[in-house]
């Protein structure tokens, strides 16, 4: 799987490796962590989205972390 990339506050794009597109389900959101923040990963068909493990409106986390 290719790193994934986040924006910086200064422009510039940072690659992060999270994993393999394997360990993504297809229409399941798998926390994962990058650079030492929890993001929800989700695989839709060829696609992957991450986003900020934090509701915008409670403040809450969005990701489940996965039992061992």
């Amino acid at each position: 799987m290719p790193p994934a990339s986040t924006d910086t506050s200064i422009g510039k794009a940072v690659s992060h490796s999270i994993g393999r597109l394997a360990d993504f389900p297809d229409h399941k959101v798998v926390p994962a962590e990058v650079a030492g923040r929890t993001v929800g990963i989700l695989r839709h068909g060829g696609e992957i989205y991450a986003f900020g493990n934090r509701c915008p409106h409670q403040g809450a986390p969005m990701c489940r972390s996965q039992a061992a």
